[in-house]
């Protein structure tokens, strides 16, 4: 099983078919999980057995020392997959996630969704 730890709600996209950019909605707002929350959500998860935690965002690597701290916390006691869209990519960001030994998954897209619906990115940019 899998369990989900929201690191955010911010995103570096402005994808038209996307929730995380609807700020219409009455009471909503943007959000970042602090050090303490993902400390208590990862010992959540681990303790109900998760196989695998997934750091998921709006776009989690807009702050890298949180995706950090969430992999330094679960501490190898269960796998890791970093979910991202694939547009933010340093050096730093590279050695710490290969470093680390967590998994990526990047949200691709087929090539008419990602030219009609997503705003800012090229297709060819992620691939």
């Amino acid at each position: 099983m899998i369990g989900s730890i929201h690191i955010t709600n911010k995103c570096n996209l402005r994808c038209l078919y996307c929730y995380e950019d609807d700020k219409d909605i009455p009471g909503r707002h943007e959000f970042v999980i602090s050090e303490d929350e993902i400390k208590e959500r990862v010992e959540f998860l681990i303790s109900s057995g998760i196989d695998c935690i997934e750091i998921i965002g709006g776009e989690p690597l807009l702050y890298p020392n949180l995706v950090k701290k969430t992999i330094e916390v679960i501490d190898g006691r269960t796998s890791c997959v970093i979910s991202t869209n694939g547009m933010i990519n340093t050096l730093a960001i590279t050695d710490m996630i290969f470093d680390s030994g967590a998994k990526v998954a990047v949200s691709c897209d087929d090539l008419k969704t990602v030219e009609k619906y997503r705003r800012g990115i090229r297709y060819s940019t992620v691939l």
